[in-house]
C-alpha cells in the first residue's frame, strides 16, 4: 500500500512539473495578446487577415505583460500591436513609457519611439527611441540615451542594458558621470559592470576627478582605460596608449600607467614626469603622494633627471644614473638621491648669471639638496671622478650627457587635455 501510494505521490508531481513547464510555453510562444478593456473596439478584414482597432483606456495582457494606451491597433496573424498615445508597459518591476510604438506578441519585443523610458528597481533609462525585449531583460535605446542609478549617470549616443546582471555598454560620445567617487570619464565607447565595480573605456578617454582644490584635479587622457575597485575600496585606474596626466604639481607621459587610490602613481614605456624644476625619465617611474600632495617619484632603470634653476639658463643641470629618487615637501624638490653608475653634468655660472662652463663627475652615487627652488649642496660618493670643461671650449653638444633628452616641449597641460576632449565631440 506504501509503495502503491509512493507512486502516486511522484506521478503527481511529475504532472504537476509537466503542467507547470507547458504553462511557461505558452506563456511565452502561444498566450495570445488579449483585450482587457477599451472605450471602443472595431474589428475588420485585410489582405493579411484580421485587424482589431481599439479606443480610449484600452488595456491589453499577454502574460506576465500589462500594456496600456490611449489606441491600439491589433493584427492578429501576426501578434503585433501598433500602440499610441500615453503608452505604458508593465513587467514586474519594469515600467517603460512612451508616446507611440509597437508590441510584438510572438517575439516579446516592444519597441518606442518619443521620450522612451525604461525603469526598474535599479536604473532609468531614457532615449528618443528604444526597443525592449521582454524574455532577455535586455534593452537597446539609441538617439542620445541617459542611463541613472544611485551613483552613476551615463550619457551616450547609443546604449544596451542588461536588467539581469545590471550590465551596460555605451557608444558614441559617452560620459560616465560617478559623483560619489567625484569622477567624470568621456570616451568613444564604454563597459560598465556594477556588480564588480568595473567600467572599461575606450577610444579618446578623458577622465577627470576633482577636488574641492581645483589645483589637485587629476585630469588623465588615454586610449583606453579601466577602473575598478581594489581589495581595500580603493579605485584603481588603469591606462593604456599615449598615457598623459596633469595632477596638482605633477606632468607626465608614458605608454601605460596605473594609479591606486590617491596615493600612487606607476608609469611603464618611454614614462616622463615633470615636476617642480625637473624632469625625470626611466624605465619605471612610481610616484608616491600623502594627501594627494608629492612626497616621491622613483625611476629605475637608465633613469636621467634634467633640472632647471631659472629661466635664463641655456641647459638643464643632468644626472644619469640606474635609480634616481626624487623627495618633495609641498610639492617642492628638496633632495635628489642617484645610485648606480651616476654621472652628472652641471652648467657653471658666474656671480652676475653668464654661463661659466661645464663640471662633470662620475661616481657610485649622489645626494643633491635643494633650497629655495636652487641646489644648495651635491655630495659624490664611492669612486669619484670629476672633471671641468672651460667655457671658451665648451660646445653646444658637450653641454648634455651622451643619451639624455630634454623634451619640456612634450609636457602636457590641463588646457591641452581638456582641448582635446573638445575636439573629440565634434567627430
Amino acid at each position: 500500500m506504501r509503495v502503491v501510494r509512493l507512486w502516486q505521490w511522484l506521478l503527481t508531481l511529475v504532472c504537476m512539473v509537466f503542467v507547470l513547464h507547458t504553462g511557461w510555453g505558452q506563456i511565452t510562444e502561444r498566450t495570445p495578446l488579449v483585450i482587457r478593456h477599451a472605450d471602443e473596439m472595431v474589428g475588420f478584414e485585410t489582405d493579411a487577415g484580421a485587424v482589431r482597432e481599439l479606443h480610449g483606456n484600452v488595456v491589453m495582457t499577454h502574460g506576465d505583460v500589462e500594456i496600456r494606451c490611449d489606441r491600439a491597433r491589433q493584427e492578429l496573424a501576426t501578434g503585433r500591436a501598433e500602440l499610441i498615445g500615453n503608452v505604458v508597459i508593465v513587467q514586474g518591476a519594469l515600467r517603460m513609457t512612451m508616446q507611440r510604438g509597437e508590441y510584438l506578441s510572438a517575439q516579446r519585443v516592444a519597441r518606442g519611439v518619443g521620450d522612451v523610458t525604461i525603469r526598474d528597481s535599479i536604473a532609468t533609462l531614457e532615449a528618443p527611441q528604444g526597443e525592449y525585449l521582454l524574455d532577455r531583460r535586455r534593452a537597446v535605446f539609441h538617439g542620445g540615451v541617459r542611463l541613472r542609478d544611485s551613483s552613476t549617470t551615463i550619457v551616450a549616443d547609443s546604449m544596451a542594458y542588461n536588467r539581469t546582471t545590471g550590465e551596460r555598454w555605451a557608444w558614441g560620445r559617452v560620459r560616465l558621470d560617478a559623483t560619489w567617487q567625484h569622477a567624470t570619464v568621456r570616451s568613444d565607447s564604454a563597459y560598465q559592470y556594477p556588480a564588480t565595480r568595473v567600467a572599461v573605456f575606450g577610444g579618446r578617454t578623458l577622465l577627470v576627478e576633482w577636488d574641492s582644490t581645483a589645483s589637485d584635479t587629476l585630469f588623465l587622457r588615454a586610449e583606453r582605460l579601466r577602473l575598478r575597485d581594489d581589495s581595500l575600496s580603493r579605485r584603481v585606474s588603469r591606462a593604456e596608449g599615449n598615457v598623459r596626466l596633469v595632477r596638482g604639481a605633477i606632468r607626465a607621459r608614458s605608454d601605460s600607467a596605473e594609479l591606486v587610490g590617491e596615493e600612487t602613481i606607476v608609469l611603464v614605456g618611454n614614462p616622463i614626469v615633470w615636476a617642480d624644476s625637473a624632469q625625470l625619465t626611466g624605465e619605471t617611474i612610481r610616484a608616491e603622494l600623502v594627501r594627494r600632495r608629492l612626497r616621491i617619484v622613483r625611476a629605475d632603470g637608465n633613469a636621467a633627471l634634467g633640472i632647471v634653476e631659472d629661466s635664463v639658463a641655456s641647459a638643464p643641470h643632468q644626472l644619469m644614473a640606474h635609480s634616481i629618487v626624487l623627495e618633495f615637501d609641498s610639492d617642492s624638490l628638496r633632495t635628489v638621491r642617484g645610485s648606480g653608475q651616476v654621472y652628472t653634468l652641471y652648467q657653471n655660472r658666474t656671480d652676475d648669471g653668464k654661463p661659466d662652463g661645464i663640471t662633470r663627475v662620475a661616481s657610485d652615487s649622489i645626494v643633491i639638496a635643494f633650497g629655495s627652488g636652487r641646489i644648495q649642496r651635491c655630495t659624490w660618493l664611492g669612486g669619484v671622478e670629476s672633471e671641468y670643461v672651460p667655457e671658451h671650449r665648451t660646445t653646444p653638444a658637450e653641454r648634455y650627457l651622451r643619451g639624455f633628452v630634454w623634451r619640456t616641449e612634450t609636457k602636457p597641460s590641463r588646457d591641452e587635455l581638456l582641448h582635446a576632449s573638445a575636439e573629440s565631440k565634434t567627430h
